[in-house]
Parts: structure tokens; C-alpha cells; sequence
């Protein structure tokens, strides 16, 4: 188990450091729409912010996120959330607050909802953007490829990371 453990952490850290080469477009470029963070915000009104306050979700959450594919992120979250009754909304319910969390990090939104199809969102690379609504270091620490395991930095999570190979973007 331990060696399990450490092989999905040391995989998540080359993950943070490195793009995916199948990743063909950005978070940077609408790759939501206006309507979708919509229900998204609903969603995380109704069943997220029981635990989490609307900054948890803005300032380093993305910044930590930044290297890696959407599909990563979203897989997390689907897994892990809501923390008492894990994977338990539709997939399209967490692109869904997928979306508003890219809101309110003040990513772009596009004429196009954000699929909760696994290689589309493999093919969306997470990349810092404006700052949105939240402030810089505010909020407690986010888990992370970077980070999943350490102290502050949430459960090491039990799914499986998508392979990346050693072509670093810098």
C-alpha cells in the first residue's frame, strides 16, 4: 500500500510540472459557457459551500492547479466531493461547478459548455489566468498535484492519474 501511495504522489508531482501533449486548448479560452457556471454556482450554493466558503474556491486553487488538465481537477473533485457523500452528483453536475469555479477565477466564459466527457477534458490544459474574485494566498492550502498527501494539502486521492509523458512545457 505505501509504495501504491507514493507511486500516485510522485506521479501527481511530475503531473503539476508537466503538460499533457494531448492537451489542445486552455482554460484560457472560453472553454465554458455563461449559463453552465449558471447551475454551477447553484450546485455549489446548495451542496458545497456547507463546507466551503466562496474564497476556498478562487486565488491559489487554479494557480496550484496550473500544468495540468482539466480532467485531473475534475476528477478530484467528482471522487472526493461532497466530502460526506462522495461522486454521489451527476458528472455533468461537477463540470458544471467546474465552470463556476473557472467564473470565479476569472477565466473566460464561451459560446460552449464544458463536457464532463473524459477526453474532453483531458484536452483542456488548466493555465493561470486573471485573478477573479478571489485574493492571492487567501484560504486554506488546496490540494494538488503537487501537493496531494502532505500535510495541509488534503487526502492523497484514490484515482487513477492520467500518464504524462517526460516532454516538459515550461
Amino acid at each position: 500500500m505505501f509504495f501504491v501511495g507514493t507511486l500516485v504522489l510522485t506521479s501527481a508531482r511530475t503531473a503539476a510540472a508537466q503538460a499533457d501533449p494531448a492537451a489542445t486548448k486552455s482554460v484560457l479560452e472560453g472553454v465554458y459557457s455563461e449559463e453552465q457556471a449558471r447551475r454551477g454556482e447553484k450546485i455549489t450554493n446548495e451542496v458545497c459551500s456547507n463546507c466551503h466558503m466562496e474564497d476556498w474556491f478562487t486565488g491559489s486553487l487554479l494557480e496550484s492547479w496550473a500544468g495540468a488538465t482539466v480532467e485531473m481537477l475534475y476528477e478530484l473533485i467528482r471522487t472526493t466531493m461532497p466530502q460526506d457523500r462522495p461522486s454521489s452528483l451527476e458528472r455533468q453536475q461537477y463540470a458544471d461547478v467546474l465552470a463556476y469555479i473557472f467564473e470565479l477565477n476569472g477565466l473566460p466564459a464561451g459560446q460552449q459548455e464544458l463536457s464532463a466527457d473524459k477526453e474532453a477534458l483531458r484536452a483542456i490544459l488548466i493555465e493561470k489566468g486573471s485573478e477573479g474574485r478571489g485574493s492571492e494566498g487567501r484560504g486554506p492550502p488546496h490540494p494538488s498535484p503537487k501537493n496531494w498527501g502532505e500535510e495541509g494539502g488534503g487526502p492523497l486521492p484514490s484515482i487513477p492519474l492520467p500518464s504524462i509523458p517526460q516532454t516538459a512545457k515550461q
